[in-house]
């Protein structure tokens, strides 16, 4: 089939609604950059195309993801300080922020291998999560050097 006329088209849609028809391959006609944008809307119940006109989309554009965001830091931003109930956080990721209960379990166990959350089992199945309080290498240092203090002093004190 060689010589015959061929256009190939990809449509994508972004955030604002906009559907873009992007030119892949065409080998006859007049081609043009850029996209050919429309909108879908819906008159006497029924969906019709709304062009808009010439845009810049590519079909590249589509192929590009964005970044999903992180569970894991989305629960450590979501946590305050103290207990806080793993059910009401777990159900904000999920229902508020669209993450899966596998993902959030990931995010969970992410952050108990990095020494950043803190798992505590209740009676009757339940279980609160907390944050763990990142010290730096002075407030380490000085509470190791107390702990000694206090050490020696209790060595002294029984001689």
């Amino acid at each position: 089939m060689v010589g015959l006329p061929r256009f190939v088209y990809s449509v994508h849609k972004t955030e604002d609604d906009i559907r873009h028809l992007c030119r892949l391959k065409q080998n006859v006609g007049k081609t043009i950059k850029g996209s050919m944008d429309f909108r879908i809307i819906e008159k006497n119940r029924q969906p019709v195309i709304t062009w808009i006109g010439l845009g810049t989309a590519t079909a590249n554009d589509a192929l590009v993801m964005k970044k999903a965001p992180d569970c894991a830091v989305r629960l450590l931003a979501l946590l305050q300080d103290g207990d806080n109930n793993s059910d009401i956080v777990r159900g904000t990721l999920m229902d508020g922020e669209n993450f899966s209960l596998d993902q959030v379990k990931r995010a969970v166990a992410k952050l108990r291998q990095e020494s950043k959350l803190e798992v505590i089992k209740q009676t009757g199945g339940r279980s609160v999560w907390r944050k763990v309080k990142v010290q730096s290498a002075d407030q380490s240092a000085d509470s190791a050097h107390s702990a000694l203090c206090e050490t020696n002093a209790t060595v002294q004190l029984g001689k």
